[in-house]
């Protein structure tokens, strides 16, 4: 019996490149909004910093007001840096969907693979039988045949 070869390995090797591509994407997202969320720690951290140096109380009135503006800008950028946590959190979703995805589609080639596999054993191992079967039949008969010769 030939070797077996599943004639879909093209379309298989193909998925597990998707797979593998949708991975990279996803832990390229995933840094990407651990990154994200730090910065926004920082900052956050900032204006914290500065929010205490506010109510310190020891300032003078020009101090105070170039402090104000400057903690309005910290608080913008916090805005802005929440905004873009939450746009890497959803590209992170939707990256992990795409690798998901990916991953159930080479898994139906796996096992179409796997079912395929198992019919080409159970295949051989009939065929390897039925040689048994007609080798067992042929002793068989020539036996049979030197025995009557033999009288």
């Amino acid at each position: 019996m030939k070797t077996f070869k599943f004639n879909l390995e093209n379309v298989l090797n193909y998925k597990k490149f998707l797979e593998e591509n949708a991975l990279f994407k996803f832990s390229r997202a995933l840094s990407e909004m651990q990154q994200a969320q730090e910065k926004l720690k920082n900052k956050e951290e900032a204006l914290n910093y500065y929010c205490r140096g506010l109510n310190s109380g020891s300032l003078s009135l020009p101090s105070l007001l170039h402090l104000q503006e400057f903690l309005s800008v910290v608080n913008n950028e916090v805005k802005r840096q929440r905004n873009r946590v939450a746009e890497a959190e959803k590209k992170l979703s939707r990256k992990r969907e795409e690798f998901i995805d990916a991953r159930r589609k080479r898994q139906v080639f796996e096992n179409l693979k796997e079912r395929r596999l198992m019919e080409y054993g159970y295949d051989a191992y009939r065929e390897e039988q039925k040689k048994m079967d007609e080798i067992g039949n042929n002793s068989f008969i020539y036996r049979g045949l030197d025995n009557k010769a033999g009288k």
